[in-house]
């Protein structure tokens, strides 16, 4: 496509560079005696007989380089030289839309095209409206365009700058690092999680590629909003948490105040970050409170803050720490050691709490604050669906007169369980790893009821908070109230995928628990009867989903090291290394789906397994096909006969992988 400037050519009335000068040295040797004279013509007339230039010959003999490289680093220097001349030189008006429309006729060569942009960029102020239209019309040119002319071209083409951002946003879902680390509900720095979501590099991108842009940057924005509104996934409420923050960063501050939510997810960031004083609170409440009475879509975007995996982390976390600090005032007016009725205890937690209700202390306003917040956040994508913006009211008295008041019991319990293993500790300082003690029956006034149990079931809410609770139980070294909370979630499993945050929950969960027993209690759980009884469990889960079983074959992957291995040798009893194979063969024999999900990845973690088993102890407790059969079959997909030894195992890994 040829560009509407038009100038006359220069008349070329020497032999400059270029096809018309190719022309005239084919009239000037075709006028000579001979090549060598004809050759000392053109050198004399291009005024190029360079002095010496017969002294540079040998080198060339010598240099190893063949004509055609020579020719083309030539041609190759020309174009840059060209490039700097055009960086260099001031060029009026009239000069630079002469180049423009001579290079038109040339756009399909890239050359050409690297010289256009490099004008373009530098008097970028000269580009009219109806030169950018000519330029978005050239693939070639948006892909190679520096992101200055690159910004300009997607504004003027919405459906460009989403074909570039798409893809970009699609890596920023499937990047597993960003995903776990999301999902991890303990156990990590948030800031530094915060830090790491913001400077992903995809996220980074797209902040560069809009600039101060402000069609891009709303455009983006509407992207958000339609890529939730097709699926409702927390991930991209992630990302527009994450882009908001990483924009502020990039000093867009201003850009980003055009949008009725940033404020909101600010006071969020810096609560998270510093902690939610009451100021932050207030200044949240505040503008909840006046998006609730607008009633209209935007409330959507406030809600999505909300079901961020991380913040909603954050506040199940805060709401257990409340929970739990009332057992801890109620134990302190009355001490567990007075106490002959474990119900006493119990009714001067619930008054204390529900007294305080009433008179609207601080904390348990925190509390009600931090429930209601998780309420609204699980309504994002239900208000989609439904357009009714009015935010349904959370049944305080099913939450916290029963959900909350069990969690109470089982936190009482905690804290008596607790007391006698802090003094079990002290007189048997073995017993902090080595313990031989089972699992005690568990009190009926701590059993959720079936109430409790259907809550689970259909409240996203009351499945953030009890998942927290386990959480935070297997963080604390607490298998008893972990194996009799374990139960509740199997009870309560969703009913198919469609239910992805409901799904998404209790997977995080079990993801957390596998991290945290990895990083802190691997020996534990092979010298103690009560931490076995959670190993049964997350067996017994394993047939749920591909990535429960992942997460469990992780988790038996991670004790077959030097580390455990030399602690157990410490305490005489490298033995219960062989608890790894029986559990693994355990899990494949209660069910390991390889029908659906990313099997190879699964089966790539079994051999792993197996690789690992054969370096840890000389191999003695090494996972074999006589000691583990179904699991040899999974992994090595039939073929029993494998001969696996410590010598070999590398290789058969690497073969199979």
């Amino acid at each position: 496509m040829s560009f509407p400037y038009r100038v006359p050519l220069p008349d070329a009335n020497n032999l400059s560079l270029g096809r018309e000068s190719m022309t005239r040295i084919a009239s000037v040797l075709a006028g000579s005696d001979n090549l060598t004279t004809g050759i000392q013509d053109v050198q004399y007339l291009a005024n190029i007989d360079i002095p010496d230039i017969e002294n540079v010959r040998p080198l060339l003999d010598h240099s190893g380089l063949s004509r055609y490289e020579a020719n083309k680093a030539l041609v190759e220097e020309l174009g840059e030289s060209f490039v700097r001349m055009i960086d260099k030189e001031f060029w009026n008006v009239e000069k630079f839309n002469e180049f423009i429309n001579i290079a038109s006729q040339f756009m399909f060569m890239k050359e050409i095209r690297k010289a256009v942009l490099t004008a373009c960029v530098k008097y970028h102020d000269r580009i009219s409206s109806e030169m950018y239209d000519w330029l978005v019309n050239d693939p070639n040119i948006v892909d190679e365009a520096p992101m200055s002319i690159k910004r300009e071209l997607f504004a003027r083409d919405k459906s460009l700058f989403r074909l570039y951002v798409t893809p970009i946003f699609e890596e920023y879902l499937k990047d597993q690092s960003l995903y776990f680390l999301s999902r991890e509900m303990r156990g990590t720095n948030i800031n530094e999680v915060l830090d790491f979501r913001m400077n992903n590099k995809g996220l980074q991108d797209i902040i560069d590629m809009i600039g101060e842009n402000n069609i891009l940057f709303d455009e983006m924005l509407n992207l958000i909003r339609i890529w939730f509104n097709d699926n409702g996934w927390p991930r991209i409420c992630s990302f527009r948490f994450d882009f908001f923050m990483g924009m502020q960063k990039a000093d867009r501050i201003q850009m980003c105040k055009r949008d009725h939510s940033f404020n909101f997810i600010w006071y969020v960031n810096s609560g998270i970050r510093k902690g939610f004083d009451s100021n932050r609170i207030n200044e949240l409440i505040s503008m909840y409170n006046k998006a609730k009475k607008t009633a209209s879509r935007d409330i959507i975007e406030l809600a999505m803050v909300f079901q961020d995996p991380l913040v909603v982390s954050v506040f199940s976390a805060r709401i257990i720490e409340i929970l739990r600090k009332y057992v801890d005032k109620s134990s302190e007016r009355i001490p567990l050691r007075l106490v002959t009725n474990i119900m006493q205890m119990i009714t001067v937690v619930i008054f204390s709490l529900f007294e305080q209700f009433t008179n609207k202390e601080k904390e348990t306003s925190t509390l009600k604050w931090c429930t209601s917040m998780l309420h609204f956040g699980s309504n994002a994508f239900r208000m989609i669906f439904s357009k009714y913006y009015n935010l349904p009211d959370l049944d305080e008295k099913e939450f916290y007169e029963g959900f909350y008041r069990h969690l109470l019991f089982m936190m009482v319990d905690d804290r008596q369980r607790e007391a006698k293993e802090n003094n079990r500790a002290r007189k048997d300082k073995t017993q902090d790893v080595i313990d031989t003690q089972e699992i005690p029956i568990t009190p009926t006034w701590i059993s959720f009821s079936e109430a409790e149990t259907h809550l689970l079931g259909r409240s996203d809410v009351a499945r953030k908070i009890f998942c927290q609770y386990i959480v935070e139980r297997t963080d604390k070294g607490d298998p008893v109230a972990v194996h009799r909370c374990l139960p509740f979630i199997y009870a309560s499993l969703p009913r198919n995928d469609n239910d992805f945050m409901h799904l998404e929950m209790y997977e995080s969960m079990y993801q957390s628990i596998v991290t945290i027993i990895i990083k802190s209690h691997r020996v534990r759980v092979l010298c103690s009867e009560r931490w076995r009884s959670v190993i049964t469990d997350l067996i017994n889960i394993t047939p749920w989903r591909l990535s429960i079983q992942e997460l469990v074959v992780k988790l038996f992957i991670e004790f077959y090291s030097d580390e455990v291995a030399n602690q157990l040798t410490t305490l005489g009893c490298v033995e219960r290394m062989k608890l790894v194979r029986e559990w693994a063969e355990r899990m494949c024999i209660t069910g390991v789906n390889m029908k659906t999900g990313d099997v190879k990845a699964l089966r790539h973690k079994y051999l792993l397994m197996i690789f690992r088993s054969t370096q840890v102890v000389s191999g003695i407790y090494s996972i074999r096909p006589d000691v583990c059969p179904v699991l040899w079959e999974i992994a090595f997909q039939g073929n029993k006969d494998v001969n696996l030894n410590a010598k070999d195992a590398r290789a058969l890994l690497e073969m199979y992988l």
